[in-house]
């Protein structure tokens, strides 16, 4: 999760600061603007999640009671 925050902190406010500057010189409704903006928070969260749930997958690969109970067969790589 920490990667994801700190990623979109040193990269993503900048683009959205310049996206944001532009669109207010372009004369661009609030409406265009909220969208981008909701566009780049819903893009953070959908890392975040994505982080939180490879981490819970890590440790449940790693845990000793599944390791007791159950095996990994085989497991794939997500598309996106």
């Amino acid at each position: 999760m920490n990667k994801s925050i700190e990623n979109f902190c040193e990269k993503d406010t900048k683009k959205m600061k310049n996206r944001i500057a532009s669109q207010v010189r372009k004369d661009e409704d609030i409406g265009q603007i909220s969208n981008g903006i909701c566009k780049d928070l819903c893009k953070l969260g959908l890392s975040v999640i994505t982080e939180i749930l490879e981490e819970m997958d890590e440790e449940l690969c790693n845990s000793e009671e599944r390791k007791g109970c159950y095996e990994i067969v085989h497991k794939r790589k997500n598309s996106f």
